[in-house]
């Protein structure tokens, strides 16, 4: 067995925990998800620093529970009869596959130049959890925008990726529904 899947599994039950707390919210979850966030943090920098999997591994994830759930309950996230998210998470819930589907080759092609401009753990992750995130949510914006929503629509998802919700300002309803393909 792996000595880093229970760190897994127990990513895997605080991510569980991080959606309930996000669908609906407590009213303490402000100040735990601000004390996990301030407490993996740094647990997860010692684990990488010190090179012990586990103990990054768990770190980390509780890091990114605390950000998470902290980060909903500053943006608003709220559950009302019909679900309402902010503008910010509504956009990156629409990329979340794209960018899915993109990290892991943009993180083998950039890693190794990173790896050229610092050889500090830390400072990489810093790196990547900067300009590699913004980049990497730039990246999956344009590629939801000219590939995935073109097949959404014309395999006939179209209220799938609620049409009428513009991905930037300035959007015309001509530039939601894609480019269109005429019979002749």
């Amino acid at each position: 067995m792996s000595p880093v899947l229970p760190a897994h599994l127990f990513q895997f039950v605080l991510g569980m925990f991080a959606a309930d707390l996000v669908a609906r919210p407590r009213p303490r979850q402000k100040p735990l998800s601000l004390a996990c966030l301030l407490l993996g943090a740094p647990i997860g920098a010692a684990g990488t620093i010190l090179s012990e999997d586990f103990i990054r591994t768990f770190g980390w994830g509780v890091a990114a529970f605390g950000l998470t759930v902290f980060a909903s309950s500053v943006l608003g996230l709220r559950q009302t009869k019909s679900w309402s998210v902010s503008r910010a998470a509504t956009r990156l819930g629409l990329v979340s596959f794209s960018f899915y589907l993109l990290h892991q080759p943009f993180l083998l092609l950039l890693g190794p130049v990173a790896r050229d401009l610092t050889t500090n753990p830390l400072a990489l992750y810093v790196l990547g959890a900067t300009v590699g995130l913004a980049t990497m949510y730039l990246i999956g914006l344009a590629f939801f925008r000219f590939v995935e929503r073109p097949f959404l629509i014309s395999g006939g998802m179209k209220d799938a990726i609620k049409p009428d919700a513009p991905l930037s300002t300035g959007e015309s309803d001509q530039d939601r529904r894609g480019p269109t393909l005429s019979p002749n």
